[in-house]
């Protein structure tokens, strides 16, 4: 039991400070938003809502890579990992295309749902700056999925946080045009966020590209078949086998905060600013039962790939008494 314990903090704690850190870039951004007015911080607000809303749900469907990929590798079967590290990647690229479009031309979709057009306006110009970060961080999601598998969240967190302080910096000089940029206000800060997503994407495929002991998978190796095996279609079928609940889930729960922001945004721009102060405060408060969870999906996934069924109900039972 205590040898459980041990091994599902030792995951859970860096995961969850991960979190934290990404959370925390949410808070920051928030903070920065209010040097420019409370008309900003509602815009600012409105657009991250929507924007986070959809990386959620779309993170959540590819984070099916976690359990799959602990699986294979519990159960020694390396070529496997790879394989699903790579199709998760490529289902990144096909569901992140779509709705990059989707956010880019969100202010469309804002003003049906009866949000202020003077609002909307400023939030849609943030919305066609951050939107391009979207498909990189599904790919960031991916490899986070892969890392955590391995046992390797330590990665993560140095990533996560490297990328939060780059964000902020780059806040700062794009927002007030810093350095010989033009000043952007809130467009700056989408761009920042943008510009974060793809280091933080970036940072770690270099890495693992570069890192021997993960060469083995070939993550990033181009495929030798021609045309698209059997045994690839099945493993794609089980990543939306386990991924279409997760993102179902987090459709309900994220889905709430959503509808409740869109609801405070017909109450005006003061009700709307002062909802987004909250709401990105009060985000920070469940990070640890969050890491905790992932690091439990990890732990299952690697004793199910072992075939050790007492030890998996073992460590999800651990993970439900800590979380």
């Amino acid at each position: 039991m205590y040898s459980e314990v041990k091994k599902c903090l030792m995951l859970a704690v860096p995961l969850a400070a991960a979190q934290l850190a990404q959370s925390a870039t949410g808070f920051v951004d928030t903070v920065m938003m209010g040097w420019l007015g409370s008309q900003t911080i509602a815009s600012g607000g409105l657009g991250t809502i929507i924007f986070t809303f959809s990386l959620l749900i779309f993170a959540g469907i590819v984070s099916a890579v976690s359990p799959l990929a602990a699986q294979a590798y519990g159960a020694g079967n390396r070529e496997k990992v790879g394989i699903i590290v790579r199709l998760g990647l490529g289902i990144s690229l096909l569901l992140g295309i779509p709705i990059t479009l989707l956010l880019y031309n969100g202010g469309a979709l804002l003003l049906l749902l009866g949000q202020d057009a003077k609002t909307v306006a400023l939030a849609e110009i943030y919305l066609k700056a951050i939107a391009l970060g979207f498909i990189p961080g599904l790919g960031f999601a991916v490899l986070k999925s892969f890392l955590s598998a391995l046992l390797q969240p330590q990665l993560v967190i140095v990533t996560v946080v490297l990328g939060t302080l780059f964000n902020i910096t780059a806040n700062y000089v794009l927002m007030f045009g810093k350095l010989g940029f033009p000043a952007m206000g809130l467009a700056g800060i989408g761009w920042a966020s943008t510009l974060s997503l793809w280091s933080m994407f970036v940072a770690l495929a270099v890495y693992i590209c570069n890192q021997p002991r993960f060469a083995v998978y070939g993550i990033f190796r181009p495929s030798s078949h021609k045309a698209f095996p059997l045994e690839h279609r099945r493993i794609v079928g089980e990543i939306f086998q386990v991924g279409l609940p997760i993102g179902g889930l987090i459709t309900v729960e994220a889905g709430l905060f959503t509808v409740v922001t869109l609801l405070i945004g017909q109450l005006g721009t003061n009700a709307l600013a002062a909802h987004q102060i909250a709401l990105q405060t009060i985000s920070m408060s469940f990070q640890m039962a969050l890491g905790i969870s992932l690091a439990t999906t990890v732990r299952v996934g690697q004793l199910v790939g072992q075939n050790d069924l007492i030890a998996t109900r073992l460590a999800g039972y651990v993970g439900i008494a800590i979380a």
